[in-house]
């Protein structure tokens, strides 16, 4: 059985050959007098690579071509202080191999200058190539850029490598009957290398973890939050072990002696009493045949997963194994996931020593966040605008998004930033190139004159990050302005009457775009108090709408009330999570709170989980258990919460809104409605000290007038006239003053506010033209005015 290998051939002028193991990141290079020579080295280079460091040689690549590249680079020349450009410019022809593996993986390598470059379709292919190599000889002295350019001659050809294994007469891992069950419930740490980056900023933090993973026995529990780098740690740690044990050669298993499982796996497809502990037995006995280690992706999972309870579950199962010493464990956990562990199986957390992993802060953060923007390599020397694409992405992620461990999301949004604007560099360079040599006499000047394009790289991190988190422009963009008074009008479209209250939630969204918000506490906490049908739940939409609703408003701009009426509702109402907690009552209240019937998180949770940036509205809050305000203290003073398993949740990004109707009723004489001050006594009346502490604002709500209800009345009718039933007949809606008045006092009550205006609307407008329009089927493209006639109905016309 052999392996193979993709290699390159080359030659200088003096005769000398060269050759090299493509896609070596390395580039180990092999030189001879002849080209057989070089192969041969090639041959044995391959051979100790694959038993020694099998992660720098590919051996699916199953095609490789030669292209040559086009470029233009021109020399400098150094004179004391002063770099002085060549009169004229260099074209060269670059090699290039293009790999392709199995897999579909998509490979440009040119070893000569050190570039690689992963490509997606053939047309980008020689332009991200030229771009790179200009780049790198861009500056050049006459001198090295002679010892930097391309040779003569250049060839590509595979070489069949024997493969260890086979020469010892071993059988490939994956073929090997012992290890059937780990491949079938768990996947090799290190069999993929890829798949996790380099723990950029814990040098010292893997050494100690390589120590006590080369440790003979010892089980290992990485505690961090999530996000913060725990599987790329370990991941480290062990490469640092199997390079340095040279033993772990001799058996082929050099990258398969951590596993790394999950509950769920290790129990799928098991159906009766008895099989999943039978597995387990056989993955343990696996496992110490090989000498091998069991690498929990989560140790609650463990705990949680298998039984009816904590002490009938997988953990349990494993825990005898675990402290006689004959399973070998390293698994991840939160903080919170350890309390909720040791309080659900205490004997668990005996066997494991606890090594935290904390998240980076600061000057640290930063320093990450650059060494990975460095590892990319966008180009060899990026510009001021680039090299500030770190620092912006991870002051977008502290103010925006401050649950998110550095490195965590920040590094994977980064990495998407870099990988766009290489596309889009690489694409409009080659372009910009090949217009200058398509028009410009060589020696010209013009091209050493000629100013690079202006990429914006702060625009399209903005760009992206609103993509992502769903925030409108104006809250992002510091560069655009936005004013109280803006977000007042913004919110007076859709809320009528309301003035104070609007005031209050345009003091958050201010306050937020400002910088100044508390960032360990939720964005703002809002009681809304007050009659039904004054427009509670009505702001807290307006709100979603504003902040979610997929315009990016200016207010420089001219926002009309037909961009806002436009504007797409879908995104908005994902982001409002509604409860009513008046169903939140009883003995069980705070377990269907936090939980759904299966155990697992309750819905609003999850979708809390899934988008941090949420308005939260908890209806009727009075009504609800006393066990939910005891939930709710934590949420609205520090913005977290962590049920029982352990799982925690985080609110430091939402906005929370509680509706009550306290006092609506008290403090009122026949006659008169209930005032401002009365509500707001009945408020901390109702809700203990500690509880109304926690509380921003209390935003009383007032009863509406027949003024108010004219407008609504309008607004209601403006809405009426896009239903579907009208507008996909090209019906037009249009009435005078009269309906107005009527549905203004019809609707009228100060009790039940712009309830009753709903049923009037629907009694007297919607029931007349939906007679009218299954009387005249078939009539499109005209407008109905709506009138009041003698007998005070409304008619159409």
């Amino acid at each position: 059985m052999s392996a193979r290998v993709p290699v390159a051939y080359w030659q200088d002028a003096d005769g000398h050959h060269y050759g090299v193991i493509l896609g070596d990141p390395e580039i180990a290079t092999a030189i001879g007098t002849d080209r057989l020579d070089v192969r041969n080295q090639l041959l044995a280079l391959a051979a100790w690579l694959l038993e020694h460091d099998a992660a720098r040689v590919e051996t699916d690549w199953v095609n490789a071509e030669l292209i040559q590249v086009r470029i233009q680079a021109r020399p400098r020349y150094q004179d004391g202080a002063r770099t002085v450009p060549a009169p004229s410019a260099l074209n060269l022809k670059i090699p290039c191999v293009k790999l392709i593996s199995e897999s579909g993986t998509q490979l440009c390598v040119q070893p000569h200058l050190h570039l690689s470059v992963v490509y997606e379709s053939d047309r980008d292919v020689r332009e991200l190539v030229a771009h790179y190599a200009q780049e790198s000889l861009r500056d050049l002295t006459p001198w090295a850029l002679a010892l930097s350019a391309p040779p003569a001659s250049y060839d590509v050809d595979f070489i069949s490598v024997p493969n260890y294994l086979a020469r010892t007469g071993m059988s490939a891992p994956e073929q090997r009957a012992g290890l059937r069950v780990l491949f079938d419930t768990a996947e090799p740490l290190l069999r993929d290398r890829k798949n996790y980056g380099a723990a950029f900023g814990r040098a010292n933090a893997v050494n100690d973890l390589a120590a006590r993973l080369a440790a003979a026995n010892g089980n290992i529990l990485l505690v961090g939050a999530r996000g913060v780098g725990k599987t790329t740690l370990l991941c480290e740690a062990q490469r640092k072990c199997v390079r340095s044990n040279s033993a772990s050669q001799m058996d082929g298993l050099r990258d398969y002696r951590m596993w790394r499982f999950s509950a769920a796996r290790v129990i799928a497809g098991m159906r009766y009493l008895g099989q999943w502990e039978a597995r387990l037995e056989d993955i343990i006995s696996a496992l110490a045949a090989i000498d091998g280690v069991f690498a929990a992706e989560s140790l609650l999972e463990l705990v949680r997963t298998g039984g009816a309870s904590p002490e009938s579950s997988v953990a349990a199962f494993l825990l005898p194994y675990l402290q006689r010493g004959e399973l070998r464990m390293v698994a991840e956990a939160s903080f919170e996931e350890v309390q909720a562990a040791r309080r659900l199986l205490p004997a668990l957390l005996d066997c494991f020593e606890c090594v935290p992993v904390s998240a980076f802060t600061g000057d640290a953060a930063l320093a990450v966040m650059q060494e990975l923007a460095q590892s990319l390599r966008v180009a060899n020397t990026p510009d001021a605008a680039d090299a500030a694409v770190p620092s912006q992405v991870l002051a977008l992620f502290q103010r925006f998004l401050p649950n998110a461990a550095v490195p965590g999301p920040a590094t994977e949004f980064l990495r998407a930033q870099y990988r766009d604007m290489r596309r889009a560099k690489s694409t409009k360079a080659a372009r910009r190139t090949e217009s200058l040599i398509s028009r410009v006499p060589l020696g010209s000047q013009v091209l050493e004159n000629q100013a690079p394009e202006n990429q914006a790289p702060e625009n399209q991190v903005l760009a992206a990050f609103i993509k992502q988190t769903g925030l409108p422009q104006v809250l992002v963009d510091d560069h655009q302005a936005l004013s109280f008074a803006f977000v007042c009008a913004q919110l007076q479209r859709d809320v009528i009457g309301q003035h104070e209250a609007i005031a209050a939630v345009a003091h958050s969204i201010v306050t937020l775009k400002a910088g100044l918000n508390d960032p360990n506490r939720p964005v703002s906490v809002l009681l809304f108090s007050g009659p039904t049908g004054t427009g509670k739940t009505a702001l807290a939409r307006a709100l979603a709408r504003f902040c979610f609703g997929g315009a990016m408003l200016d207010e420089s701009a001219d926002a009309g009330l037909t961009q806002a009426e436009q504007r797409p509702a879908d995104a908005a109402e994902q982001r409002l999570i509604r409860l009513d907690l008046s169903e939140y009552q009883g003995f069980d209240a705070a377990y269907r709170f936090v939980s759904d019937a299966d155990g697992q998180a309750a819905p609003w949770l999850q979708q809390i989980a899934r988008q941090p940036f949420s308005v939260l509205l908890f209806d009727e809050i009075e009504k609800a258990s006393p066990d939910i305000f005891d939930i709710l203290l934590g949420v609205l003073d520090v913005g977290h919460m962590t049920d029982r398993y352990g799982r925690s949740f985080d609110f430091r990004c939402s906005i929370i809104i509680l509706t009550s109707n306290i006092g609506a009723q008290r403090g009122a004489s026949p006659g008169f409605l209930p005032t401002a001050p009365a509500s707001a006594h009945a408020v901390t009346q109702f809700f203990r000290p500690e509880f109304f502490n926690r509380l921003d604002a209390v935003v009383p709500f007032h009863a509406l007038t027949v003024e108010n209800m004219r407008v609504i009345a309008e607004k209601e009718l403006r809405d009426l006239a896009k239903r579907e039933g009208l507008a996909a007949y090209q019906l037009t809606l249009s009435w005078n003053d009269a309906v107005l008045d009527l549905l203004a006092t019809s609707g009228f009550d100060a009790r039940f506010g712009a309830r009753k205006l709903q049923r009037a609307l629907a009694e007297q407008v919607v029931q007349v033209l939906a007679n009218w329009r299954l009387a005249q089927p078939h009539v499109r493209g005209r407008n109905l005015h709506l009138t009041v006639d003698a007998n005070d109905k409304v008619a159409c016309e």
